[in-house]
């Protein structure tokens, strides 16, 4: 029985170091290719002479000869890999510890059950069991490094920070610990109990802190795909604006081409004293169309011009915008982009909701080193509120954010939002420091 058992471990023992190995050219951490045939004989030898020592301990009791064969075990996991690989690093030594922990626990596991449904089974049933585990994880480490994208798998966990991996490693080595303090027959029942206490607040604390981490993940994730929405929404407002610009230079180049051309036409006419022809040629000139459709703005800042000729093309001809003021250059686009253009679209949607023409008023400028901006529009809502009203939209999850959005934006610079709405007449107003 006792060389079944160390023919089992010795070859565990190897399906293990290759599954190590393995593992490393999966996260390219180390090429396979590399390795020396005579570094992988000299290792498989000194492999062999190490489980043939343990073969010597295994039946022999003691502290020390307990301890001398820990020892052992480390040297024989460690030894090969250092001269298989020609060396041990970091990484190489937390896949090895990774690997060890993760084939305990799954093996303690599986001998857990084995041993609670089948009440007969021999105790060495444990070794087998570990070593259909080892070829288990080896056959699955082989079809994945076949199956997947390896160069995409190593920029995901190069993107992956170290506490992650480290959590990984604290949670297997006590998910191993816990399993193995089950199976582990003792008469101190205390302490076996206070064991499993601590691997279990232990285990407890990290999954709880690996919750906090992707929580945090979540909401950070949440935050820049907003923002990148919005500065998507940035780069199209501002294409769409520039072309607006190209259109009208466009324009004016053909004025220009054609000026000349008919002050000289005029010009003759008068000396010919044809007036009358003359006068028709002026008006002729004045019907005909060098203007474009485009509204500008000239705010000061290019990003509100766009958007203002963006939400001042989106509306009906018996509604328009009206701008005056300066709007200064030192407001991130984002934050400028979420305060202007949520603030436009509920003038605008209220406006719709008028049979009668609209006018949204819009005025901003500096004040004693603070931005303030009002918008007036005018509303079909006959009740009168001083705060943030609730939507009366039925889709409540996709409207009435608006508001809210930009009172966060503007208490990120200090400032303060008001709402009034009286008489019909809505406005919006807050004041941001710079």
């Amino acid at each position: 029985m006792i060389i079944t058992t160390n023919l089992l471990n010795f070859l565990r023992g190897l399906i293990e170091i290759s599954a190590i190995i393995v593992c490393l050219k999966m996260f390219g951490i180390y090429n396979i290719n590399a390795i020396a045939k005579t570094r992988f004989l000299l290792a498989l030898i000194i492999y062999a002479g190490i489980s043939i020592l343990d073969f010597f301990l295994i039946d022999t009791n003691g502290d020390f000869i307990g301890f001398l064969m820990t020892i052992l075990y480390l040297v024989k996991l460690f030894l090969p890999l250092f001269l298989i690989l020609g060396g041990l690093n970091l990484n190489i030594c937390y896949f090895t510890a990774i690997m060890e922990f993760c084939v305990s626990f799954l093996s303690e596991s599986t001998t857990c059950i084995i041993f609670n449904v089948l009440e007969t089974a021999s105790q060495n049933i444990y070794y087998a069991v570990k070593l259909c585990v080892q070829v288990l994880i080896f056959v699955l480490l082989i079809f994945i490094i076949k199956k997947a994208e390896t160069k995409r798998i190593i920029i995901i966990l190069k993107m992956i920070p170290k506490r992650v991996f480290v959590l990984l490693l604290l949670s297997v080595v006590c998910l191993a610990f816990l399993v193995s303090l089950v199976n582990l027959g003792t008469e101190n029942y205390l302490l076996k109990e206070n064991l499993l206490i601590v691997l279990i607040v232990s285990l407890a604390l990290i999954i709880a802190y690996i919750i906090a981490l992707l929580f945090v993940n979540v909401i950070a994730r949440q935050h820049f795909t907003t923002t990148s929405q919005m500065m998507e929404k940035q780069v199209e407002l501002q294409i769409n604006h520039y072309k607006e610009l190209e259109k009208m230079d466009a324009e004016m180049r053909r004025f220009r081409h054609d000026y000349t051309n008919h002050l000289r036409s005029v010009l003759s006419l008068i000396q010919l004293k044809e007036y009358s022809d003359a006068e028709e040629y002026i008006e002729k000139i004045q019907n005909k169309a060098y203007t474009s459709d485009a509204v500008l703005f000239y705010t000061g800042n290019k990003l509100a011009d766009a958007i203002l000729a963006d939400k001042s093309a989106a509306l009906d001809e018996n509604c328009q915008i009206e701008y005056s003021g300066i709007m200064p250059a030192s407001i991130e686009n984002v934050d400028l982009c979420i305060i202007l253009s949520n603030a436009l679209d509920n003038a605008i949607e209220a406006c719709r909701e008028m049979r009668s023409p609209c006018r949204i008023s819009v005025t901003a400028g500096e004040q004693q080193g603070y931005f303030v901006m009002s918008l007036r529009n005018p509303t079909a809502r006959k009740d009168s509120f001083y705060d943030i009203p609730t939507t009366t939209k039925s889709n409540k999850e996709q409207h009435g954010m608006g508001l809210y959005n930009i009172e966060s934006t503007v208490k990120k610079y200090d400032g303060q939002m008001k709402i009034k709405c009286e008489n019909g007449v809505f406005e919006l107003m807050f004041t941001m420091k710079l």
